[in-house]
């Protein structure tokens, strides 16, 4: 795949550089008033700054005892960020954790299983947010495209295992039951059944459900492939306006951003015209 380095310490700064109201000023992970170098924000109430001045950010890296790097993938680095933020809870404290690291250098089965892992558990352990949960590769000194949407379809598995299983009459529908145990003797021709295939499932963008057969006759191509085929698709087509177009000027301006494929930002577009 393609895998870039990442400039970590500006990626960090600028993510934790400001972010403003309810949310408090943070920088590098810690908030302004535990030592961070953002600044302050304006408090709403003094319960809110009280509150905000405790808050969790601890992001517990585990070094490889065999040669010192980090070792982001393993379950021990999975059990202390769990640890971490449990103890968040204990007293009562919003959480952030870096969750989703992997030691593989490409986006294999390796990666796979150390970034479920340790998103899962961060959630189970109840994280109130999650940073740097998809697309990174080799202990968080690189990424992959290719990565962003294999583990988009992770995430929202993770994600839809953890949803509440909703137990009511309307759910249980016991005359349903009566009715395809003695009728058809299966749900697959119902009406609610195919309600329910459109709402209570996810279907995979990347993964692949099909027959043995089916995929073999599609050229038998796995996750990376498949996963490739779609980064070009997305990068071939129109960048889709996801943001108002003034703002997205002004935090253009603002960040000194530019974008990938070389064409003009927002702010350099309505410039010209």
């Amino acid at each position: 795949p393609e895998i870039y380095g990442l400039p970590r310490s500006r990626i960090r700064a600028q993510r934790f550089a400001r972010v403003d109201d309810d949310m408090g000023a943070f920088s590098n992970g810690r908030p302004a008033s535990a030592g961070g170098t953002g600044q302050a924000p304006s408090w709403h109430s003094a319960g809110t700054q009280s509150a905000l001045a405790r808050a969790a950010g601890a992001n517990p890296l585990l070094a490889n005892p065999s040669f010192a790097p980090m070792a982001g993938g393993g379950g021990e680095q999975a059990k202390l960020t769990a640890a971490a933020i449990q103890m968040a809870r204990r007293y009562g404290l919003p959480s952030s954790t870096i969750a989703g690291a992997s030691d593989s250098k490409w986006p294999d089965a390796q990666a796979g299983h150390e970034k479920c892992l340790s998103v899962t558990l961060a959630l189970q352990a109840g994280a109130d947010f999650v940073t740097q949960a998809a697309g990174t590769q080799a202990s968080l000194m690189a990424t992959a495209l290719e990565s962003y949407v294999i583990d988009n379809d992770m995430l929202g598995s993770i994600l839809s295992a953890h949803t509440a299983i909703e137990v009511s009459e309307a759910t249980l529908d016991p005359a349903a039951i009566h009715a395809a145990a003695t009728g058809a003797g299966h749900f697959l021709g119902e009406a609610e059944t195919l309600a329910r295939m459109n709402t209570d499932f996810l279907y995979p963008q990347i993964g692949d459900r099909r027959t043995i057969g089916e995929w073999q006759d599609d050229g038998a191509a796995d996750s990376w492939k498949r996963a490739h085929a779609r980064v070009r698709k997305i990068l071939a087509a129109p960048p889709p306006c996801l943001i108002d177009a003034a703002l997205a000027a002004q935090i253009e301006t603002e960040f000194d951003l530019r974008r990938l494929s070389g064409e003009m930002t927002v702010a350099q577009e309505s410039q010209d015209v």
